[in-house]
């Protein structure tokens, strides 16, 4: 057995066991060693992309776009990862939780993507690359009806093409 069959079966073991939507084809190897790392990164599988929700390595306080210090750093370290990746395309979608107005949320949530997108740009991802995106409150990960639940979906999701 080849070493790139063999590294495919064990990822797609490990999508088997986590549970994910659908595993990428045998690739050439340096694409499965992009998608490796990835995954590495906390990229998983989503609907022909690769998607990491950041919600839980960075949180907007409500009605804020603001980034704090250790989530700017975070971002930085992670755009340079991307781009040694040669990571050149990526969609940052926003998104709030249920507090306010349907126009203020979908403001919010785009003011938090581009808060992100100009952190990557700072840490060197090409600007022609990434397209931001707010989606307000449309896509809730957790129940509005708590303040936990808020907090979840007070979320930036970075999504790579497969």
């Amino acid at each position: 057995m080849t070493k790139q069959r063999r590294a495919w079966l064990v990822f797609a073991g490990v999508c088997l066991l986590e549970g994910c939507a659908s595993t990428p084809a045998p690739e050439e190897p340096a694409r499965t060693r992009k998608y490796e790392a990835l995954q590495a990164l906390g990229f998983r599988p989503n609907e022909g992309a690769w998607a990491l929700d950041l919600g839980t390595r960075i949180r907007f306080e409500s009605g804020s776009d603001q980034l704090t210090g250790d989530a700017i750093a975070t971002l930085t370290r992670l755009a340079r990862a991307l781009v040694e990746l040669d990571v050149d395309s990526m969609r940052i979608e926003g998104h709030a939780d249920e507090t306010g107005s349907d126009g203020y949320n979908l403001q919010l949530s785009e003011r938090r993507a581009a808060a992100v997108a100009a952190v990557l740009r700072q840490g060197g991802m090409p600007a022609q690359g990434l397209r931001s995106l707010g989606l307000g409150k449309r896509k809730p990960i957790a129940d509005n009806h708590s303040e936990a639940g808020r907090a979840q979906n007070r979320r930036v999701v970075l999504i790579v093409p497969a």
